[in-house]
């Protein structure tokens, strides 16, 4: 009885040395287990970081965009108020053509051919903005009245005159 009651406590020994290996290894593999889960959680933080970094990254880019386009604005004003003064320009060149009495027939063709120049360089500036589009059209609709009026002055004039004439050359 006591080499069974022997042989039971050995094998019960062996399966207690048995136990704590699976427990070590247990143990082992719950600490690589943590290791790994550290080791994810630095790559996680490292990806967060490189994230913001893309995040900074783009965000100046955005700057840069919004600087660009503020710059892209202030040549479009510029370019509307050159067209200002080319329109200003164009309506003193009419001024100066409605001054000519017998030169206004030459001057007025010069004119013309200038004012066809100047629409010609304003449609180009008409595509940056509709609005200076729509008033250099009207500045143009209002000079061709002008001139209208003007040469129908003349005939006016020039009818006066003759039926002037006429009628003294009758007496």
């Amino acid at each position: 009885l006591n080499t069974l009651q022997c042989w039971n406590d050995t094998l019960q020994c062996w399966n207690d040395i048995l136990q704590c290996w699976n427990d070590t290894l247990q143990c082992w593999l719950n600490t690589l287990q943590c290791w790994n889960d550290t080791l994810q959680c630095w790559n996680d933080t490292l990806q967060c970081r490189l994230n913001t970094l893309q995040c900074w990254n783009d965000t100046l880019q955005c700057w840069l965009n919004t600087l660009q386009c503020w710059n892209d604005t202030l040549q479009c004003w510029n370019d509307i108020l050159q067209c200002w003064n080319d329109t200003l320009q164009c309506w003193n060149d009419t001024l100066q053509c409605w001054l000519n009495t017998l030169q206004c027939w030459n001057d007025t063709l010069q004119c013309w051919n200038n004012t066809l120049q100047c629409w010609n360089d304003t449609l180009q500036c008409r595509l940056n903005t509709l609005q200076c589009w729509n008033d250099t059209l009207q500045c143009r609709l209002n000079t061709l009245h002008c001139w209208n009026d003007t040469l129908h002055q003349h005939c006016t004039t020039f009818n006066q005159y003759h039926k002037v004439l006429f009628q003294h050359s009758s007496s």
